[in-house]
């Protein structure tokens, strides 16, 4: 008990000094500097991060309005430069990511959902999206990275989309 005494005395002397601020800035630049910790405003390939739920399991999840496509970048593009460049345990809810159970699960989904729109061809009301397997297991998985302190990036809308049932559903079921 003494021991913890005297470092609590620590703290308090450095925080009384003004150096407590300084030294947690340095502990964070240090962490950042090794990709472990990102911040609201952070960049990721010119996508500033809009909000963080700060998780405790060393995983990351990435969420956003947008996946991409050939044409604009998306969360996919941030999944590859987090998990192959940077080196992290990532996911994100897509068969890219998506490994056993939820991969097959996604897989499913996938298929009613081609079914539904008659192979992408046909677009759905919100309404209808909120029936789909994709929209329920999408839902899922976010409670999922909650329940088992994943780091979770929210990207935001950042090609400008508009609304998503999805990506609305992310960020309320994460954030709440």
């Amino acid at each position: 008990m003494p021991k913890v005494k005297k470092a609590l005395g620590g703290m308090k002397k450095l925080i009384n000094e003004g150096k407590w601020p300084t030294f947690t800035k340095k502990w964070d630049d240090l962490a950042r500097a090794k990709g472990a910790i990102f911040k609201a405003g952070d960049n990721i390939l010119g996508i500033a991060v809009k909000q963080i739920k700060q998780g405790t399991n060393g995983k990351y999840a990435i969420i956003g309005r947008s996946m991409g496509n050939a044409e604009i970048t998306g969360v996919r593009n941030i999944y590859v430069e987090l998990k192959n460049v940077r080196k992290l345990g990532v996911e994100i809810f897509d068969a890219t990511s998506l490994k056993g159970v939820w991969k097959t699960k996604f897989d499913d989904a996938l298929t009613e959902f081609a079914q539904k729109t008659n192979n992408w061809t046909r677009k759905l009301s919100n309404q209808e999206l909120l029936q789909l397997k994709m929209y329920k297991l999408n839902k899922e998985w976010a409670q999922h990275l909650v329940d088992n302190g994943y780091t979770i990036l929210d990207m935001g809308d950042f090609n400008n989309l508009g609304f998503s049932a999805f990506y609305s559903m992310e960020k309320a079921t994460i954030f709440k």
